[in-house]
């Protein structure tokens, strides 16, 4: 997945940015963006890279979903894209 190149940041409510600072603060934390298709989790994840700079990291879950012959074999090919269908092994060992 290739994150949004924008010139202008895309502006963050400052009552999200409030949030995550508490977060940070309190040390060794990660923060999942979930959404619908489409929602604007990309785009917020690179406002977000934009305004912590070193402090953040994107590792976006796109190319992770499970081959399309094992979505078959076990009744979930008709859910692609639901959480069930991403191998987070295979995620989690990059």
């Amino acid at each position: 997945m290739t994150l949004p190149t924008t010139t202008q940041p895309t502006p963050i409510d400052p009552r999200l940015i409030e949030r995550v600072d508490l977060l940070l603060a309190a040390g060794g934390r990660l923060l999942g963006i979930a959404g619908a298709p489409g929602a604007g989790k990309s785009t917020f994840a690179q406002a977000l890279l934009c305004h912590y700079g070193t402090r953040a990291q994107v590792l976006p879950m796109d190319g992770f979903h499970l081959a399309n012959e094992e979505l078959v074999r076990l009744g979930r090919a008709h859910r692609k894209g639901a959480p069930d269908s991403f191998d987070v092994e295979g995620y989690v060992a990059t």
